[in-house]
């Protein structure tokens, strides 16, 4: 017999099981194909082909032909919503009808009529054919009287009848043009066992008098790294034949593989989230206006980035504390750039970074110019090949942003909105990529993908994910029984679901009964940490057990998937029980440990030393702080800030002075002065949704600096003459001064000095708390220790509640003879307290105990201090971010004392 031989299922352009060389060093005429395989060699022995259009083009085509034709027609309102993605699913159904032989006919109105006018549509480019109008060439060609595939011989894996459209079909045109057509031969299966009276079942044959031994094994585990590294110790003892069913692609086989020192077999999922993926998108997405400072972030923080990863992280850490691009601390990381690389190297990073992250923004509605965007395409392109080499990720970024030059040239856009893009750039990232690295290796155990993949006897099938999840589901058709019958009369013929579940189930047949001597089921409970049931054949197959599946079925945690006990394997060592350490308000350091003191202390870091002296310990002692990946500041707390400086601004502006802050021209100048603001440290007020954010900003500055700005006015207050760090006089201002402990310094926020030459420290708070009785907080007390050492006298100390627009005490700024709370009598009288809090607790260090405020005391814990020293200002109301290390694991928001 002269010709190819060809064995043909649906399952088989991945792969299959065995190696279709069987052994052998090579073979001559002799393929083993899919139905993308069989295409490609029906078209090339046939004289047919070209190259396939991309299907992201086809989409884009489509749209357009749907355009064309809305006018009135179904979709019409989806396409306006949607056009990308309601051309993705028309387009679908229009291959799924054309691949059963559709050719454009309908009846006279309906959803059939509307796409059908859709194929008639005039004065658009015409569709590029897909999958289904090569297939129907194919038929065409093989249909003509004398044509001849050179195929000798067919095997099919899957019953002719069974198979999806227009595949019968083809099958039949080529048994009628002279190809033999064969089923392929069912393996022997097993000798005994459950496993040999499981196949026998399966089969429909009698299973009477088998017996033998447990060769089924339903492996259990609570996740899939847990039965992964079970199933690895199992195939440590050999693997060769043996054949994994790996389902959908799954990366935590592969790791326990790794781990165990055995091949990986790189069945290591696609993704399109991979970092080199990111680069357009995310370029693309800093022009939206308003700007999004979390893309910003995401940007700066990708592990594969065209941006040097110091001044990235640099500029990260900027963004996380001022969330802008002209603020403070943005501009001070770029004058580092300049004052750590020559000049011309900083210019040529200055001018790299406003290509990638500056430049004009767009409105998502009109949309940004198609040449920005195949400027920016061509960027990503230039970087990914020059730093790519052979890394798989960076090479498909650069086939990416190729995709997409070719789509926005074939779009016919002039600007590209918002939908539109993501819609492209979502058909470019369809498939993803794998991880780096991740290939299968020499000598790694077989493995394919579906049951249907198995063609030929193994000695062992395991079902790795043998779950719910791990199962696609059938296809969904759109059709109504109505458009099918209609259709079915004009000879077109559909995908039955019917079908395609039974063809899954001959598949597992086949696969189960590939089995000589071991059959193993994985299933596990969870995967990816989410629950998973169990997969839809397992009930089948347990009646074809008749009952036995219960002793068929093994924990991983107790038993190997040999049969042994699970410590005896390997998998797991047997530790015993301990309960988790309780929480305790006292940590007792041991003997030989010191902790010194340090040579200077913020109001911060003297304020988490006695209220909270674990946070100070685990800040300066064992210096644990926050890693990079920091998010942006909490919504209080950015709203306090911005507070802060708006109204620091607004008490310096001579037309709101000259208006008498009347509350008309502290809004004209807010509804100016804001916007500003917010682009160089309030990006995330300036998202869409955000506004009741920014009328609540406004509103709490109006209020505030018509408050305060009244209560200066009356009592001749002014700010002091020292320029803080923002240039602007008596705000932010750095002082320094000595206590007990040593050296002390502080920021303060407001510093306004009377005719009397007399001092006023206002700290500004975004909300107001409960205040602790008499006591005054610690911060004011800093500020006027430090004020007081340096100009002689105590000043008057007071809080400023920004969104209440309220100074507390309310005298805080009137005549002394009025005034009753927190005077300077009341400062002085208190700060010795301060330090004997200080030596206090610092004399608990010396003997190694850290008190952890954290957790409640008992009756009989924590520490005594002496009366004389100032009462802890109570529990944190936020526990510094070691709640893990201390065992408070309830995540408190932080309060108004954080919002600074």
């Amino acid at each position: 017999m002269t010709g190819v031989r060809v064995t043909f299922g649906l399952e088989l352009d991945g792969g299959c099981y065995p190696d279709p060389l069987g052994g052998r060093r090579a073979s001559i005429g002799e393929v083993t194909v899919g139905p993308m395989g069989l295409l490609g060699l029906l078209e090339t022995r046939l004289g047919l082909g070209g190259v396939p259009a991309p299907e992201p083009v086809r989409v884009l085509q489509y749209r357009r032909r749907l355009e064309a034709a809305a006018r009135g027609r179904f979709f019409e309102r989806s396409l306006a919503a949607d056009p990308i993605g309601t051309a993705r699913t028309l387009l679908e159904w229009r291959d799924t009808l054309a691949a059963g032989g559709w050719a454009g006919e309908a009846g006279k109105r309906g959803r059939l009529a509307d796409l059908a006018a859709v194929e008639r549509a005039a004065d658009v480019p015409p569709l590029a054919g897909g999958t289904a109008e090569r297939a129907r060439a194919v038929l065409r060609e093989l249909e003509r009287p004398g044509r001849s595939s050179g195929i000798a011989r067919l095997t099919l894996a899957e019953s002719a009848d069974k198979l999806p459209p227009p595949w019968p079909a083809i099958v039949g045109a080529l048994a009628r043009g002279g190809c033999a057509l064969a089923a392929l031969e069912p393996p022997p299966g097993a000798l005994g066992g459950r496993l040999r009276k499981l196949q026998l079942a399966l089969a429909g044959r009698p299973t009477e008098g088998v017996e033998g031994p447990e060769d089924i094994v339903l492996l259990t585990a609570s996740s899939d790294s847990e039965a992964a590294e079970a199933v690895a110790v199992w195939l440590e003892e050999g693997a060769e034949g043996t054949v994994v069913i790996a389902g959908r692609e799954d990366n935590a086989l592969d790791r326990a593989l790794t781990r165990r020192g055995l091949p990986s077999t790189g069945a290591a999922p696609h993704s399109p989230w991979r970092p080199a993926l990111q680069v357009l998108p995310l370029a693309v997405a800093l022009r939206w206006l308003p700007r999004d400072p979390e893309r910003l972030l995401e940007f700066l923080l990708l592990p594969a980035s065209p941006l040097p990863g110091g001044l990235a992280r640099r500029l990260a850490a900027a963004l996380a504390a001022e969330p802008g691009t002209g603020g403070r601390r943005w501009r001070a990381a770029m004058a580092r750039l300049e004052s750590d690389d020559s000049q011309a190297g900083a210019r040529e990073l200055s001018e790299r970074l406003e290509a990638w992250i500056g430049g004009p923004g767009y409105a998502p509605e009109t949309g940004i110019p198609r040449a920005e965007l195949v400027r920016l395409a061509e960027m990503t392109a230039a970087w990914a090949a020059a730093a790519g080499g052979q890394d798989e990720t960076l090479a498909a970024a650069v086939q990416q942003a190729v995709a997409v030059r070719e789509l926005l040239a074939l779009s016919g856009e002039e600007r590209v909105p918002q939908l539109l893009w993501d819609s492209l750039i979502e058909e470019t990232a369809r498939r993803g990529v794998r991880l780096p690295g991740r290939y299968g290796e020499i000598g790694h155990v077989a493995v394919v993908a579906h049951p249907g993949a198995i063609l030929g006897p193994a000695r062992r099938v395991l079902w790795w994910d043998f779950s719910e999840g791990a199962v696609e589901r059938a296809p969904w058709s759109p059709w109504t029984a109505s458009e099918r019958a209609l259709l079915a009369g004009r000879g077109v013929q559909l995908q039955s679901p019917v079908l395609e579940a039974e063809r899954f189930w001959q598949a597992t047949v086949r696969a189960v009964g590939a089995a000589s001597e071991m059959l193993v089921l994985v299933a596990p409970a969870q995967r990816r940490g989410e629950p998973c049931g169990a997969h839809p054949m397992l009930a089948r197959l347990a009646s074809a057990l008749g009952g036995e599946l219960a002793a068929c079925t093994r924990s991983c945690l107790e038993r190997s998937v040999g049969g042994e006990p699970a410590a005896a394997s390997g998998v797991l060592e047997p530790v015993p029980r301990r309960r988790l350490p309780a929480r305790v308000r006292v940590w007792r350091l041991p003997a030989a440990t010191h902790i010194p003191s340090r040579k200077l202390e913020s109001y911060s870091s003297l304020g988490k030393l006695l209220d909270h002296p674990y946070q100070w310990v685990l800040s300066y002692a064992a210096q644990l702080w926050p890693g990079l990946l920091q998010p942006l500041p909490r919504p209080r707390q950015l709203l306090g800030t911005l507070a802060h400086r708006l109204l620091q601004e607004a008490l310096l502006e001579p037309e709101l002075e000259a208006a008498a802050w009347s509350p008309d021209a502290v809004e004209a100048w807010l509804g100016r002065r804001a916007p500003g603001v917010l682009g160089e440290e309030g990006l995330p007020l300036l998202m869409p949704e955000r506004l009741p954010d920014r009328q609540r900003l406004s509103a709490a500055v109006a209020r505030s600096v018509m408050t305060l700005a009244r209560l200066m006015r009356e009592g001749g207050w002014r700010l002091a003459a020292a320029v803080g760090k923002r240039g602007l006089p008596g705000s932010e201002l750095a002082v320094e001064g000595t206590f007990a402990g040593g050296e002390l310094s502080g920021e303060l926020d407001l510093l306004l000095v009377d005719p009397d030459g007399r001092h006023a420290v206002l700290d500004m708070k975004w909300s107001r708390w409960k205040l602790d009785g008499e006591q005054i907080p610690l911060q004011l007390l800093v500020y006027g220790r430090l004020i007081e050492q340096s100009t002689g006298a105590w000043p008057r100390v007071a809080h400023l509640f920004l969104e209440q627009g309220v100074l507390y005490p309310a005298d805080a700024l009137r005549p002394i003879a009025t005034r009753s709370t927190w005077t300077e009598t009341d400062c002085a009288a208190q700060w010795p307290a301060v330090e004997e809090l200080w030596r206090a607790r610092r004399e608990q260090l010396d003997r190694g105990l850290v008190e952890v405020t954290a957790v409640k005391a008992a009756e009989g814990e924590g520490l005594e201090l002496p009366p004389e020293a100032r009462a802890p200002e109570g529990a944190p109301r936020f526990d510094g971010g070691f709640g893990a290390l201390v065992g408070w694991l309830e995540q408190i928001e932080p309060d108004e004392e954080d919002d600074e």
